[in-house]
């Protein structure tokens, strides 16, 4: 556990358009998404860490408003059904479903201003050094 490796990984470069990338974690696996100027976002997963020939595209999200609004989304979540959660910087939270290509809001019961999200991983490894 106490053992880190460090190192370069390169990026899913599939497209000649111009784009920014991020990177974050989605299903344990690195994530790279890929922001298209005005049009959409894509999201690769590298289903084996390391190994360039395995990013796999999983998701393509179109803009909900505007390409200015969506430079602050980032995909929180891909459910089993292939819908993807997305929330915004604004405190949006959407739901995509890439197979009807549709936008979707959650019902929010109680006080949404307060609302703030977080992600569960379940481990056996301590969050207490040296536990």
């Amino acid at each position: 556990m106490n053992s880190h490796v460090y190192g370069m990984v390169e990026l899913p470069r599939y497209s000649k358009e111009e784009f920014k990338q991020r990177v974050g974690v989605l299903k344990g696996c690195l994530t790279a998404y890929c922001f298209h100027r005005e049009t959409h976002i894509d999201v690769w997963l590298m289903k084996e860490y390391g190994v360039k020939e395995s990013w796999l595209k999983v998701a393509t999200i179109p803009y909900y408003h505007g390409p200015r609004d969506f430079a602050y989304a980032t995909p929180f979540a891909i459910f089993p059904n292939g819908e993807v959660l997305v929330i915004y910087a604004t405190s949006a939270i959407l739901f995509y479903d890439p197979k009807g290509n549709m936008f979707r809001r959650p019902q929010i019961t109680g006080d949404a201003e307060f609302l703030e999200l977080g992600m569960y991983v379940e481990s056996l490894a301590s969050v207490v050094p040296d536990a």
